[in-house]
C-alpha cells in the first residue's frame, strides 16, 4: 500500500471472534496492508491473528507518532515498538492473550540508545491475562514518559523496577498494589489517580520512593485502604499537595493526618461509610466537599480557613450540627461564594443574625427536612444571584420581613409543602430575577394573580424563564402574566387542570415552550389541530410530552 500522502490508517476487522476467523489469513492481510513509511498514526481493531506483522514496529517508520491496538484478542506478543524513534502515544487495550511483556517489546537498539525515546503517553487496559512485565537491566525503559495508565490488569504481579523520572501523571485501576511498589525515580510525578487497587492499605506504603512532588491525589473504591499515610511527618513533607479526593473506601475511619498538609486547597470526601474523624483544621482550604459519610462524629472547624474558603458542600451526612458550630462565631467568610447543603437532617436553622458570607453568590439547600426558615438578613447578601431550596418539608417562610436578596437572578423552590401562599412571598420585589422554577408547593394555587387584584402578577416583570411543576389546581396562565414582557422560555410539567396559556402576544415572543403531563393543555396544542396551534407554531422550539413538535424552521 505505497501511498506516501497517507498519514493516518485505521484497520478494523469484525467484532465477532467466532470459528469462522482464520488467524493465518488475517496475518497475510495485515502483511499486505503495509503502508508507506510516512505514516504518523496507526490504529488496529479486532485483528484476529496471533502475531502482528513485522512492519509494525519497524524503525524505518521514522514519523510514526501514535499507535492504538484495541481488542486484538488472539495476539500473544507485542511488536517491537520501543525502536520507533518518534512514537509519542501508545494505547494497548484488550490484548487478552498476552501473558508476558519483555525484550521483544523494546526492540533492537544500537549505540546505547534508550527504548521509547519519545514516548509521552502509555496506556495498558483490559489485559486480563497479563502476568509479567520484564525490563532491561540497568536501562531506563521509558525515559520521557509523562502519563502512564494501567487499567484492568488484575493478574499483573511481576514487574521490573520501572524508572520513570519524567512521569507526571499515574493512573491505575483494577490492579494489584504490586504495580505501585515497582514505580521508582518519581521526582516529576504531580498527579496520582487510583481506583480499585487490591491490597492497598496505605498510600505512603505503596511506593518505595514516595513522590513528594505530588500536587493532586485521588483514591477511589480501594476496599483495603485504612490510612493515607501513617504519620504527620509524612504529610508535612507534602508541601505541593493541593488536592485530595477520597471516595468509597469502606475501611477508612480517619483523615486527621490531613491536618498538617501545609498547602491543601481542595478536600473532597465521598461515600466513606465508617469515616468518623476529619482533620480539625486546614488553614488555606478553598473547597470542602463531604458526601455520604454517615458515621462522622464531628465536623471540622473552618475558622482557620475563613479568609480562603470559597466552596462549601455538605451532602447526605447526618450530623447533630449547625452552621454556627461549623463556621464559628465572629468570623467573616469573605471568600465563600458557594454554600451547598443536601440531605442533612441535622440542619434545623441558620446562624442567628444571618450568614457571615457577604460575597456568597449561590446557596443550594436540598432535602433538609427539619429546616424551617431561610437565613436572616438576606437583604445584606448583595452578591447572591442563585438560590435553590428543594425538598425542605418543614420550610414555612421564604422571605420574612422584607428579607429579600437584592440581586437574585435565579430562584428555584420545589417540594416545600408548608410554605405560605405564593402571593405572600414578595417575589414581585425581586427586580433582577430572570429564572424562576416553582412546583410541589402551594397546592391551592389557581393562577398567578393577586387575590385582591386579578390584574396584578405576583411575579416580577424581569423574568425571562418560568418553569412550573406539579401544581395540581393551577387552571390558567392567561391572567396575571401580562407584565412578563421579557419572558422567552416557558416550561410546564404536571399541571392536570391547566387549560389556558398566556395571552397571544406573550406566546409569540417565546423562544421555547415545553408542556409535559398537562392533558387539557396538550389537546389545545396539537399540531395542526388544537386551537393554540396557529399561535405556538411560530415558536422556534415546542416540546409536547418530551417530543419536539418540529426540530427546526424550514
Amino acid at each position: 500500500m505505497d501511498k506516501p500522502s497517507l498519514n493516518e490508517i485505521s484497520l478494523a476487522w469484525s467484532e465477532d471472534f467466532d470459528d469462522s476467523r482464520n488467524k493465518i489469513l488475517e496475518l497475510d492481510v495485515l502483511n499486505a496492508l503495509k503502508p508507506h513509511e510516512n505514516l504518523s498514526t496507526l490504529e488496529i481493531k479486532y485483528y484476529g491473528g496471533e502475531n502482528f506483522s513485522n512492519w509494525i514496529g519497524d524503525s524505518a517508520f521514522l514519523k510514526l507518532a501514535e499507535i492504538s491496538f484495541e481488542k486484538c484478542y488472539n495476539c500473544t506478543t507485542l511488536p517491537p515498538l520501543g525502536q520507533l524513534p518518534l512514537l509519542r502515544d501508545l494505547t494497548i487495550q484488550g490484548i487478552s492473550q498476552v501473558k508476558v511483556i519483555g525484550a521483544e517489546f523494546y526492540g533492537n537498539r544500537g549505540n546505547g540508545e534508550l527504548p521509547f525515546p519519545s514516548l509521552i503517553n502509555l496506556t495498558f487496559e483490559d489485559m486480563s491475562n497479563w502476568e509479567e512485565w520484564h525490563g532491561i537491566e540497568g536501562v531506563i525503559e521509558l525515559p520521557r514518559l509523562h502519563k502512564l495508565n494501567i487499567r484492568s490488569c488484575s493478574k499483573l504481579v511481576r514487574l521490573p523496577k520501572l524508572l520513570v523520572p519524567s512521569l507526571r501523571k499515574l493512573e491505575a485501576e483494577e490492579c494489584n498494589v504490586v504495580v505501585l511498589n515497582h514505580m521508582q525515580n518519581l521526582e516529576s510525578l504531580t498527579q496520582i489517580e487510583l481506583k480499585k487497587i487490591f491490597g492497598l492499605t496505605s498510600i505512603i506504603k505503596a511506593f518505595v520512593q514516595f513522590p513528594f512532588t505530588l500536587e493532586s491525589l485521588s483514591v477511589d473504591e480501594c476496599d483495603d485502604l485504612v490510612t493515607l499515610w501513617p504519620s504527620d511527618n509524612t504529610a508535612r513533607n507534602l508541601v505541593k499537595l493541593r488536592k485530595v479526593h477520597v471516595k468509597s473506601c469502606p475501611k477508612l475511619a480517619s483523615l486527621q493526618e490531613i491536618n498538617v498538609l501545609p498547602n491543601l486547597r481542595i478536600l473532597e470526601i465521598q461515600e466513606c461509610g465508617v469515616l468518623e474523624l476529619l482533620p480539625n483544621k486546614i488553614s488555606c482550604l478553598e473547597r470542602l466537599a463531604i458526601d455520604q459519610c454517615p458515621s462522622l462524629k464531628t465536623m471540622m472547624k473552618l475558622q482557620d480557613c475563613s479568609t480562603s474558603l470559597r466552596y462549601l458542600e455538605i451532602m447526605n451526612s447526618w450530623l447533630n450540627w449547625n452552621l454556627t458550630n461549623l463556621l464559628g462565631s465572629g468570623h467573616n467568610y469573605q471568600s465563600l461564594t458557594l454554600l451547598c447543603i443536601i440531605g442533612c437532617d441535622g440542619l434545623e436553622s441558620f446562624p442567628h443574625g444571618g450568614l457571615p458570607t457577604p460575597n456568597l453568590s449561590a446557596l443550594y439547600i436540598n432535602n433538609c427536612k427539619h429546616l424551617k426558615s431561610l437565613p436572616d438578613r438576606m437583604d445584606l447578601l448583595s452578591s447572591l444571584s442563585v438560590l435553590r431550596f428543594i425538598n425542605c418539608a418543614s420550610l414555612m417562610e421564604l422571605f420574612p420581613q422584607e428579607n429579600i436578596p437584592p440581586n437574585l437572578s435565579i430562584l428555584e423552590i420545589r417540594n416545600c409543602g408548608k410554605l405560605k401562599p405564593l402571593g405572600e412571598w414578595g417575589l414581585h420585589k425581586l427586580t433582577s430575577l430572570e429564572e424562576f422554577e416553582f412546583g410541589g408547593c402551594c397546592p391551592e394555587l389557581v393562577s398567578f394573580t393577586n387575590n385582591a387584584d386579578e390584574e396584578h402578577c405576583v411575579l416580577p416583570p424581569s423574568l425571562t424563564s418560568l418553569s412550573l411543576y406539579e401544581l395540581p389546581n393551577l387552571e390558567t396562565l392567561s391572567k396575571g402574566l401580562q407584565s412578563l414582557t421579557s419572558l422567552q422560555e416557558l416550561n410546564i410539567d404536571g399541571c392536570p387542570k391547566l387549560e389556558a396559556l398566556p395571552m397571544e402576544d406573550q406566546l409569540k415572543k417565546l423562544l421555547r415552550l415545553r408542556i409535559v403531563c398537562c392533558p387539557l393543555l396538550n389537546k389545545r396544542c396539537l399540531k395542526n389541530k388544537g386551537d393554540y396551534w396557529p399561535i405556538i407554531a411560530d415558536i422556534p422550539l415546542v416540546v409536547i410530552d418530551d417530543h419536539s413538535v418540529f426540530d427546526s424552521r424550514p
